[in-house]
């Protein structure tokens, strides 16, 4: 499952990581003109998704 979310911070930490379920798991900032790839079909939803933004 993914979440996207569309947030402004003001904090100079661009990573971070979490401990859960025996997993760490790495947390990043993404900029919007920046943002990482990701498998499809997600993909897909990111591209809904700024477009959206973008109305």
């Amino acid at each position: 499952m993914r979440h996207f979310y569309h947030l402004q911070a003001n904090s100079k930490l661009n990573e971070w990581a979490i401990e859960t379920d025996q997993h760490t798991f790495k947390l990043f900032w993404a900029p919007l003109e920046n943002l990482p790839l990701i498998v499809s079909p997600q993909d897909k939803w990111l591209a809904y998704f700024l477009k959206e933004l973008k109305q």
